[in-house]
């Protein structure tokens, strides 16, 4: 039996052996895949969950109460500043 790890994926693969999964970037938050993959978009849109109290927002993993903090913000924007690959 294979355990699945929690979080998003923009593929996952299970074989009779093996399986694998990739993460995408987390600074795209708007999940886009042409030009460049990181703008004002995905700002705009890290900022629509973390308003909304989305999980996604969560960036810094924390379990306490309230889960989105200052922390989840700061990680979104060195996760931003790293950029993609």
């Amino acid at each position: 039996m294979f355990n699945v790890p929690s979080g998003r994926f923009s593929y996952v693969s299970m074989g009779p052996e093996f399986g694998y999964a990739i993460q995408p970037c987390y600074a795209n938050c708007d999940n886009s895949t042409t030009g460049s993959l990181l703008t004002a978009n995905d700002f705009q849109c890290f900022l629509n969950k973390f308003a909304a109290g989305e999980s996604y927002a969560n960036c810094d993993g924390s379990t306490g109460t309230p889960s989105l903090t200052a922390n989840d913000f700061q990680c979104f924007l060195n996760r931003f500043a790293e950029g993609c690959e």
